[in-house]
């Protein structure tokens, strides 16, 4: 994932994906979370919708924009 050094918890940010160049918006950093050895996610909120959502970190077409 491109950009992790922006982020900082509480803040706005838009992630865009190879499936979603547009990116999704209304994001909030709330941390990451560690689902193996060889999976960590970074977590986000999002305040529009009111549903949490999960990126791989490893993912290296992954890019965190902040807003």
């Amino acid at each position: 994932m491109k950009g992790l050094e922006l982020l900082v918890k509480g803040q706005e940010y838009v992630v865009t994906t190879q499936f979603n160049t547009a990116g999704y918006d209304h994001l909030v950093f709330t941390g990451f979370s560690q689902e193996n050895d060889d999976v960590t996610l970074a977590c986000f909120e999002d305040v529009q919708r009111g549903y949490e959502s999960f990126f791989d970190i490893s993912v290296p077409t992954n890019q965190v924009k902040k807003v």
